[in-house]
């Protein structure tokens, strides 16, 4: 079982991205005399060793103990914004909230991947809609809370996904219409002036006009000063950004100019098995709710060195795994006495595996 395990496709994938940034940080740390350090390269080292504990865990165990350990984070950040966003301890001029995290960009991102792994737990066990609901939404405000523009742009382009009923046409049809008057009714009122005084409506519709919003000031035109060779290894992350101030403001773009074709070659296949065993296991909508996103999100921000995101990855491909060993994306009946709004079932894990909720 653990030597199945340790052969599968991400974990290969993972390992093989991880320990190659590590290889090309290590080389510039040695070769080049201005270079401040290799420990990004630990940062990848480190989550691969994240991810790999998580991945065999879940895959042997389920995802029973998920659930206890992001409500616990949940209040964890809901109780640093309490306490130093929102006037207790903190300043009382408007901001935007950190919460614990460094900066308001990860507070954030934590957002954006909580709600895919609130998702995933909805998927995998019997909670009904009604009852993730409320968690869904603390995350979501927490997104908001931060004004970070990737982090309430994705989960706002993915929210109405998560919300999709399965089982019946009768309640896709009620989904579709819910949608389909909520914006309807947010856009009136919008429209009316009553949201103009609410920052989060501002962070976003001043996108347009903000200097950082442009390719070249999020970094993705710094590859027009790397030689053949970097574009192919990569120009060492401390060296893209003392050239450019400071670093590439997105995943993708970020993972070919300081690490080159190789690393962007070898996420991109990361993320297309991802997205297939998602797809294949919880459908389109459960496919763009769980890497949705934090894929967004990566458009115009670096998260690749998140851990969360790696939690993400880890137990999202476990759990993908063990429902396809099972029998693939099949449909239980709901437990009696749940909400219309049920999603579709999970399928039991192997015998000797335990996966899923109890």
């Amino acid at each position: 079982m653990a030597r199945r395990l340790f052969a599968g496709p991400a974990f290969a994938l993972v390992w093989a991205l991880c320990l190659y940034v590590l290889c090309v940080e290590t080389y510039y740390y040695i070769f080049s005399p201005d270079y401040q350090g290799f420990y990004v390269g630990l940062y990848f080292l480190y989550n691969a060793v994240l991810f790999s504990g998580l991945y065999c865990v879940a895959r042997r165990r389920g995802l029973g103990w998920l659930p206890v350990g992001l409500l616990g984070s949940t209040i964890l950040a809901w109780t640093g914004l309490v306490l130093f966003d929102l006037g207790l301890f903190g300043t009382q001029s408007p901001r935007r909230a950190t919460a614990w995290f460094n900066n308001p960009n990860q507070l954030g991102y934590y957002a954006t991947c909580l709600l895919s792994l609130v998702y995933l737990v909805y998927r995998e066990s019997r909670l009904s809609m009604l009852a993730v609901l409320p968690w869904l939404a603390a995350a979501f405000i927490l997104a908001c809370f931060s004004l970070s523009k990737a982090a309430i742009v994705a989960s706002l382009a993915c929210l109405p996904l998560m919300l999709k009923p399965y089982g019946t046409r009768a309640g896709k049809l009620h989904w579709a219409f819910a949608v389909a008057v909520a914006a309807a009714v947010l856009g009136s009122l919008y429209y009316a002036g009553l949201f103009d005084d609410y920052a989060v409506v501002e962070r976003i519709t001043g996108m347009a006009r903000e200097d950082d919003s442009s390719l070249s000031a999020r970094g993705y035109l710094a590859y027009r000063s790397a030689s053949a060779w970097q574009l192919i290894f990569g120009q060492g992350y401390w060296s893209v950004i003392g050239r450019l101030g400071n670093e590439v403001h997105s995943t993708l773009a970020g993972l070919f100019i300081n690490y080159g074709l190789l690393a962007l070659l070898l996420f991109g296949a990361l993320v297309v098995h991802w997205l297939r065993l998602t797809r294949e296991a919880y459908g389109l909508a459960g496919m763009i709710s769980i890497a949705g996103p934090a894929l967004l999100y990566g458009l115009t921000h670096n998260g690749i060195r998140f851990s969360l995101f790696w939690v993400l990855l880890s137990v999202s491909f476990a759990a993908a795994e063990n429902r396809l060993a099972a029998g693939g994306y099949a449909r239980r009946p709901a437990p009696a006495g749940s909400s219309a709004l049920r999603d579709a079932p999970r399928a039991s894990g192997p015998s000797h595996a335990g996966a899923g909720l109890p």
